[in-house]
């Protein structure tokens, strides 16, 4: 999904690569300084907004967080034709938390870029860059119970397993929302409710919309926890979109589940189930929806090893399904990938990483401390097409048709100082023969693997 799809961005004003004469260049950098400055500002005067005897409940929180990254094998197969690439990104965030006893607000501003990107440069250095500071976070929460909150504004949505809503932390942007959502809590009972409706611009009649933006979303979560060792959960979402940027009716697709977990020392027990329905909409087809989701693991922790075991089935398209208006896809909607479905992110996106035959992975997870603060890991996945479509079953007829491929993710995660986290891995992948013909790679390959290096500066005021 398009992150950017879902996130307000607020644009400061950039110059572009080109300009007619430089003092037009010197204007839109000059503007652009000045909506930087602006923004800034606007933060300060947030937090000084509020009467001087309420700032023991103000938070500053700030966290810088490069990624150094050598692709060659990333997202896709390496090729012959192709050079490996090394890129650096980076995360920088600045925010400030309001809590009352009765009202509780945070606004967070997000810069993401690449270095390297910058559109304002001369031989003799940088001068400047198109604005990329986004309002990531803009939420008001009131407390009208002390067991009812309702909360307004963009916002991170994070439910159970994350396989429907996430945070999707591993991309630099991440993933907000601009929603109303209600929470209750009583005893052991948790209800969670929201509510989206977005429009690109403000109209006084209804307009078009992007058929690959969500249109409306909206959800209802249920927790209850039956004793120390076990809780379940209940979800069921809606998502709304237009069929065509032409057309304004609004098709839903819904998604209900339930989550259970069992958690008695050294044993964890996790399961979850989703059923997917109503309609799709994707390129402009109207069709049936009858998916689902089942994910199962087991954990076994001992004092200085950690052992996974787990599965995961997402349904795929039979033969034949399109012809009749109908498909068995499961749509992974705002879901997380990275930490599910192999490091390497081949299967982001299920319509075109398995011709819409869906994915089966069974993995294995080991974990053991290095030291008291940093521990490594290695998980093991074995892809699978969960049906094998058309396109790919007539000239296949092996015991291996839908084998996709054999994933391994080795990573570190360290603390290594009060507000410094380090993380670095390697992954490589051992394709099949349908994944080869999936991704269009034919004859021999370099090995496909890729390496990375975060490191994440974080700090946060005590109450002001």
């Amino acid at each position: 999904m398009n992150t950017n799809s879902l996130q307000f961005n607020l644009k400061l004003s950039g110059p572009s690569l080109f300009h007619e004469n430089a003092d037009d260049e010197k204007f839109k950098l000059y503007e652009m300084k000045n909506s930087i400055y602006y923004n800034l500002l606007l933060l300060l005067l947030v937090v000084g907004f509020f009467p001087i005897q309420s700032r023991a409940q103000f938070v500053i929180d700030a966290s810088i967080r490069p990624r150094a990254e050598v692709r060659y094998g990333y997202k896709e197969l390496a090729r012959s034709d192709k050079e490996p690439v090394l890129t650096i990104s980076q995360r920088t965030r600045l925010g400030v938390l309001y809590q009352s006893e009765k009202i509780k607000a945070k606004i967070t501003f997000q810069d993401i870029r690449v270095w390297g990107d910058e559109t304002q440069y001369s031989s003799t250095g940088v001068h400047g860059d198109v604005a990329s500071i986004d309002l990531t976070e803009a939420w008001l929460s009131f407390n009208l119970t002390k067991s009812f909150s309702l909360t307004a504004g963009r916002q991170a949505l994070s439910f159970d397993d994350e396989r429907l809503l996430a945070k999707r932390n591993w991309n630099q942007n991440a993933l907000f929302y601009d929603a109303v959502t209600m929470n209750f809590q009583s005893g052991k009972t948790t209800v969670d409710a929201g509510f989206s409706y977005n429009n690109a611009v403000d109209k006084n009649f209804m307009e078009i919309y992007d058929p690959i933006k969500m249109k409306t979303l909206c959800f209802l979560h249920l927790s209850q926890k039956f004793n120390p060792k076990f809780n379940a959960t209940v979800i069921t979402m809606f998502s709304g979109f237009t069929s065509s940027d032409t057309a304004l009716a609004v098709y839903l697709k819904g998604t209900s589940g339930v989550n259970l977990n069992f958690n008695s020392n050294p044993w964890k027990v996790f399961s979850s189930f989703y059923f997917q329905y109503a309609k799709d909409t994707y390129g402009g087809n109207i069709t049936k929806v009858a998916a689902y989701n089942v994910n199962v693991q087991v954990e076994y922790k001992l004092k200085y090893i950690l052992f996974q075991m787990g599965g995961s089935l997402l349904s795929g398209d039979k033969n034949g399904d399109s012809q009749h208006g109908e498909t068995h896809l499961f749509d992974l909607f705002y879901g997380a990938r990275h930490k599910y479905y192999g490091f390497l992110d081949y299967f982001s996106n299920l319509r075109k990483d398995t011709k819409s035959g869906g994915l089966n992975d069974i993995y294995a997870t080991v974990g053991v401390p290095v030291t008291q603060k940093a521990h490594v890991f290695a998980t093991a996945h074995a892809f699978y097409l969960n049906r094998v479509p058309t396109s790919l079953s007539k000239p296949n007829t092996n015991s291996d048709k839908s084998y996709l491929g054999t994933e391994l993710d080795f990573w570190l995660n360290a603390d290594v100082m009060k507000g410094i986290n380090i993380q670095t891995g390697y992954s490589f992948m051992l394709p099949g023969n349908q994944l080869k013909r999936i991704q269009g790679v034919s004859g021999n390959n370099p090995f496909s693997s890729w390496a990375w290096v975060m490191v994440t500066f974080s700090v946060k005021s005590k109450e002001l």
